[in-house]
This record gives structure tokens, sequence and C-alpha cells, in this order.
């Protein structure tokens, strides 16, 4: 990635295990395009009018797995239990030991200051995110989501009409005042080495300028700009699909996310 951002001829073909060799191989996963992102090929554009000093790295959040170990769902779930501690460590590594600062893409439940899925109970290691373990060190994390994403709303607080593209400070507001709203994942808490279910009755309630710093509004159909839809021509490479396929059997997701891929295939 350094040297791809810094101008260097690197091929699609070296790039592309960036993408392809992460913990993510669901639908819709990493990069299902077939070429380099355009988030990539933008900031290697804007670092051939910058001198070497100023010029942007792209660092890469998800752990390094190595697939060629991983036979079993035993043998994931400690790069899976990594998609928190991992990242923030490369932040702390190479950008706060260094001064500098950046601009961190992750999905929500990774941005979460309290994290929802444990109730809101940050006592177990495994219910860290990215953002408490950066400011359980004293790191300032300003936080955004889009309005709309499925625990950010959109309608009921006149966002639809606020002009595009927005972003808005929660603090003291009424949408930040209101309750964030519950994820589909159910709720567990980590008790005597286990996690123990919470019963919907008990769900904790926060409200939402407690997780998030601002909203950016980007439209009625920011979803559907931000998840593009997987595209077929990724059918053609036999290899590629069986690849995905195994690797989503070896990691025990649930037929339905495999026959997504199947069906798209025709599989």
């Amino acid at each position: 990635m350094d040297r791809y951002v810094n101008g260097a001829p690197v091929s699609d073909a070296e790039m592309s295990p960036i993408w392809n060799d992460t913990t993510q191989q669901q639908i819709p996963g990493p990069m299902w395009t077939g070429e380099v992102p355009a988030l990539y090929r933008a900031v290697r554009e804007i670092n051939t009018r910058l001198p070497l000093e100023r010029r942007v790295r792209i660092l890469l959040g998800d752990p390094p797995i190595d697939w060629a170990t991983v036979k079993t769902p035993d043998d994931f779930q400690p790069w899976l239990g990594q998609r928190d501690t991992f990242p923030a460590q490369v932040l702390h590594r190479d950008v706060l030991a260094r001064g500098r600062r950046a601009l961190v893409l992750f999905g929500t439940g990774h941005l979460q200051r309290r994290n929802q899925a444990s109730n809101y109970q940050m006592i177990a290691p495994e219910a860290q995110t990215v953002v408490s373990l950066l400011e359980r060190d004293g790191t300032r994390v300003f936080v955004v989501r889009t309005a709309g994403d499925s625990q950010t709303p959109a309608q009921g607080f006149g966002i639809e009409s606020w002009s595009v593209p927005s972003l808005a400070l929660l603090r003291g507001t009424t949408l930040g005042t209101s309750e964030e709203p519950s994820s589909r994942m159910p709720r567990a808490i980590l008790r005597d080495g286990r996690f123990v279910p919470v019963p919907r009755e008990d769900y904790a309630a926060l409200p939402l300028q407690e997780q998030v710093d601002a909203v950016l509004y980007l439209g009625p159909s920011t979803q559907a700009r931000l998840i593009p839809p997987t595209p077929q021509a990724i059918c053609s490479d036999k290899t590629y699909v069986q690849r995905r396929l195994q690797r989503m059997k070896v990691v025990a997701l649930p037929p339905p996310v495999i026959d997504q891929l199947r069906t798209l295939c025709g599989l």
C-alpha cells in the first residue's frame, strides 16, 4: 500500500490481497469490484502533487489474517477478536506516536464509545471498540456517523430538509439527546468467562450524543451510495468465487449469507 500511494508501479494483482485476504468474507464484503478502490486511487493521485513530507498514507486496519493457517472456526476466532485491538494499535504506533492525525473509516460498531452489543457495559476486554481503546489512553476522537445508518435515525428530526451535504454537531440537540436506536444484534454481557444473553426488557438506553459527536447527511439515498451492489463480473473468476465460498464455510457464516454469493453467480 505504501508503494502504491507513493506512485510506484504496483499491479492490481499485487494489491488484491489487501481487500481479498481479510477477516470479512461475506457479501457485501470488502472490494468486490475487481479493481483498486476509488479511495486508494484518489490518494495515489493526490500524492503525485505533494512533496514527500506531506504525502498521505493509507493504514490498513483489519488484522493481517493468514488464511493458509485457518482451517476451522476455532482457527478464525483469534483473528476476529483483533478487529478492534489491532487497528487501535496501528493508530497508536503509526499516527499518535509520530504526532500525526488520521481520518479513520470503520463500520458503526467499531466507532462506538460504549458497545451496545455488551449492553453498554465496557468492563470486559471483548467489549472494547476502536474508539474506547483510543480514548482510554487520552486520545481525542471525533466520531461522525452518516444519518440513516442502522443506528442513526434520519427521519423524525427534520434531517430530510437539510442541504446536501450537511455535517451537524449533536451535543445538546433534540437528535443528540434522543435514545440511540437498538441494532438487530442481540446483546450479551461477559460473566465468568461466558457470554450471557441480555433479555430485551433489560436493554440499557444511551443518548445518541454519548456515542456520536456529529452526523453527516448525504441525502435520502446515503446507504445505497455507501454500499454499492456486488458486481456480477466477479462470477467469471471461478477460482476466486470458490475460494470465497470455502472461506465462508470455514468461518461458519450462516447459510443465507453464503447463499447470497451462490445466487449471484448461479451456483
